[in-house]
């Protein structure tokens, strides 16, 4: 998993008020944060050998998905050129002398 720009999977596993939230809340483009034990698995399939990863633990909500529009990259803002720094009437008069 994640070796050669492979996909990599993790599945997660919350129960109670935090599952039931995630079941009704959560759908593709949430961002989240997954705290919990990590468990691994192994069988074999057809005489291949398969593995996963699972979560269980607690999801937290950090931020719902963007809308298409706000997606978009927006052109940098150009900040204005720092004005010349104005003068004290002592500097000008020492400058003067």
């Amino acid at each position: 998993m994640g070796r050669n720009n492979e996909v990599g999977f993790i599945n997660v596993n919350v129960y109670g008020a935090s599952g039931e939230a995630a079941a009704r809340v959560l759908s593709k483009g949430w961002k989240v944060a997954v705290d919990g034990r990590l468990e691994w698995a192994e069988w074999e399939t057809d005489g291949a050998k398969r593995h996963d990863y699972t979560v269980v633990g607690f999801v937290e909500f950090l931020a719902e998905p963007r809308e298409k529009d706000e997606q978009s990259e927006e052109p940098p803002v150009e900040e204005p050129a720092a004005a010349p720094a104005s003068r004290s009437r002592r500097q000008k008069a020492a400058a003067a002398a």
